[in-house]
């Protein structure tokens, strides 16, 4: 495989229409070009361990093998010139551990900020920690 050419892996069915499953392999140094014109620029970025997951809006999928192995990732772009950082590739795919935060002491025994005392409808309070509770009367 030639840099910025990559070769389509493979073609997979779902349901009546047919979407596109290609795999490319990183390789730091110049921008990896995309292929399936603009979707680089609309895809949800999905980080899979050392991967990273393109998803179109049509189902379309470009896998890139070991982009997040690398020391220096590579750009990626598009066949008509537009480039997405690696700084901003890795932004888009989220943090490398979702939902884990690093912390040097134990949490403090901390007051509560509020009370609820009368809930009209759905009413949901977001913790410390990020996550999410419904409240309820």
């Amino acid at each position: 495989m030639t840099q910025g050419q990559p070769e389509i892996s493979a073609t997979t069915l779902t349901g009546a229409a047919t979407s596109e499953f290609i795999v490319l392999q990183a390789v730091a140094g110049d921008a990896l070009v995309i292929p399936n014109g603009t979707m680089l620029l609309i895809a949800d970025f999905v980080r899979q361990g050392g991967d990273l997951l393109l998803v179109g809006p049509d189902g379309e999928q470009v896998l890139i093998q070991g982009y997040f192995e690398l020391a220096d990732p590579p750009a990626l772009a598009t066949a008509g010139g537009a480039e997405l950082a690696p700084d901003l590739v890795a932004s888009l795919a989220g943090p490398l551990a979702p939902g884990q935060y690093a912390q040097v002491e134990a949490a403090a025994d901390v007051d509560p900020i509020g009370v609820a005392s009368v809930v009209d409808g759905t009413v949901t309070a977001t913790r410390t920690d990020g996550t999410k509770v419904t409240l309820v009367d």
